[in-house]
């Protein structure tokens, strides 16, 4: 109507000029819904951003339960080998990173995921103002939701330089336990874990936590994270991975050369390259998931790199203490009276360092089979002194 265009700022004509000026009706038509445009264009704005968040929870919401089912699903399907090869084994770091593994993992799972579906996750509310030139802003203490977060950054922080130093322990055994190979491999492991914790704490006290518009419709917090959260965390646990692998392939060609081809050495190298290859696919997908700072939430919001390492640092534990417990079958099976040694992580006692040749090893003899994991070498390594 007339009185609604003079709202909206378009002039109208007078009610006898209709009839003789019609070729303005398109034009008035034109100016009317170009403004009406710009009146709506502030809520339509914000529908999007609604829009987009609710879509983003809902992503990140599937994949925690996607994270959550394959986490159970491999629990469920290794307990019973959990129960006979790591529950009955002495205790040493080996088993120790295997418990901390999985009561940490699901600790953290726990405290975390519930967050992702909840209503209404309560933040603080308006507790100073402070004057600026445009206005007036707040500035919010984080409650429950910078609580959760920074739990689950250090968690996953924690989770992942645990798998370095089991990976790193793998790495160092092939080196005949070379304390300047320990040396480098502890100082890259704890560099690596502390820059990933001091960046993640100059980022977590630059994120925005926003308050839930529609708490009955989108669950979780919402979050704007700094790009470099989920930049560089993983591209130093990539650069980790990356330097440990290749030690531990170096070292396996350089033993296959010589002529030391045993199955403890191909079964380091082949847990470590499953364990790269996969941790990798993990690390590039939350990288290039993390360059786009609208879907960045997703990387880090579904919990899936917690189920993924997790799943795979047991793995690959659970992997050493079966091949050990299999040799010293085949021994036993075999009726051999000189046991030497297991292959076990967390107690090997390999000779003294820097004898570089595995056929100089002194071997034990007249030992008995329950005394088999305190010997100096591996139990195939023998094979290469038989005339």
């Amino acid at each position: 109507s007339a009185g609604s265009m003079e709202v909206l700022g378009i002039p109208t004509a007078p009610e006898d000029s209709k009839s003789t000026d019609l070729s303005s009706e398109p034009l008035s038509r034109t100016l009317l819904q170009a403004k009406y445009n710009r009146v709506m264009s502030l809520p339509g704005a914000f529908l999007d951003l609604l829009l987009e968040a609710y879509h983003q929870v809902e992503v990140a919401k599937n994949l925690a339960l996607a994270s959550i089912t394959f986490f159970a699903y491999d629990l469920l399907i290794t307990i019973r080998p959990e129960i006979r090869h790591v529950w009955s084994s002495k205790w040493g770091y080996g088993r120790i990173a295997f418990h901390f593994n999985r009561i940490w993992s699901i600790i953290v799972l726990g405290v975390y995921v519930p967050v992702i579906f909840s209503h209404d996750v309560s933040i603080s509310r308006l507790v100073c103002f402070v004057f600026h030139v445009e206005g007036f802003a707040y500035q919010p203490k984080y409650a429950r939701c910078h609580r959760v977060i920074t739990f689950y950054g250090y968690g996953v922080i924690l989770l992942i330089f645990n798998t370095t130093i089991v990976m790193s322990l793998r790495a160092w055994i092939l080196y005949d336990r070379n304390p300047l190979v320990l040396a480098g491999l502890i100082f890259c492991s704890v560099g690596g874990a502390v820059a990933c914790m001091v960046i993640f704490q100059l980022d977590i006290n630059r994120t925005t936590i926003i308050a839930n518009p529609v708490p009955s419709l989108i669950t979780g917090c919402l979050t704007i994270l700094p790009r470099r959260v989920t930049l560089v965390p993983y591209l130093i646990g990539l650069s980790l991975d990356t330097a440990i692998f290749l030690a531990t392939w170096y070292r396996t060609w350089v033993l296959n050369r010589t002529g030391v081809r045993l199955p403890i050495i191909q079964c380091l190298l082949r847990d470590g390259l499953f364990y790269y290859v996969i941790n990798c696919a993990s690390l590039l997908v939350s990288i290039f998931l993390g360059i786009d700072e609208k879907i960045n939430n997703i990387a880090l919001g579904s919990g899936y790199i917690i189920a993924l390492h997790s799943t795979l640092c047991n793995r690959i534990l659970l992997s050493l203490r079966v091949f050990n417990d299999e040799m010293k079958s085949s021994v036993s099976a075999s009726g051999i009276g000189t046991i030497t040694g297991s292959t076990t992580l967390h107690d090997m006692e390999w000779r003294p360092a820097g004898d570089g040749d595995y056929r100089s090893m002194n071997v034990r003899t007249d030992m008995v089979l329950q005394d088999c994991e305190r010997q100096d070498p591996p139990l195939e390594l023998t094979e290469l002194q038989r005339p």
